[in-house]
């Protein structure tokens, strides 16, 4: 298993911002997990941005169980793991990503013994297909919590715009460009 990076526990929230105009985006970081960020008029859309180290954890394709540290990005209604923090590495592609959507379902699954460590995890599915499952590990129940309730938000955020009318399809061609 690797060693927990210096970042410390728990993710870290920001405050992104996108100008429609010329789709630049402006960053700025807080160590306030769940501060939620304004939108003013038309022009420029805030979203909450939850992000941190966590433990990826699974059964590979032969059989044996395995730990991987990765670092989690909560975009709005947007979630990509990535093996390095995207903001010191800003040429890193993610190994995963997908959109949050109103059928999302997290669980708490409790605590699990991997190799060495006692780690807290959750479980998230789409409860349309339970077939593709995911499971990350916490070292503790606060951040475990924390990043449950991330999920909640940008579940919440998506079933808002599902019901305004806004589709995830023209949303990620958008942020795509």
């Amino acid at each position: 298993m690797e060693p927990k990076a210096e970042s410390g526990e728990g993710g870290i929230e920001s405050e992104l911002t996108q100008d429609n105009n010329s789709n630049s985006f402006t960053h700025s970081a807080s160590r306030n997990r769940f501060r939620r960020s304004m939108s003013c008029g038309d022009e420029e859309k805030g979203l909450l941005v939850y992000s941190g180290w966590v433990y990826h954890v699974g059964i590979n394709s032969i059989g044996h169980e395995f730990c991987h540290q990765r670092y989690l990005f909560i975009r709005g209604k947007y979630v990509e793991m990535h093996r390095r923090d995207p903001q010191e590495n800003p040429g890193s592609k993610p190994l995963r990503k997908g959109i949050i959507g109103p059928t999302l379902t997290v669980e708490e699954t409790g605590i699990r013994k991997i190799g060495n460590e006692e780690l807290y995890t959750i479980q998230f599915y789409n409860r349309l297909d339970e077939t593709k499952k995911g499971e990350i590990g916490f070292t503790t129940a606060e951040e475990s919590k924390k990043w449950i309730e991330a999920f909640d938000y940008a579940k919440n955020q998506a079933e808002y715009e599902l019901s305004r009318g806004g589709g995830a399809r023209n949303k990620l061609s958008i942020e795509a460009e």
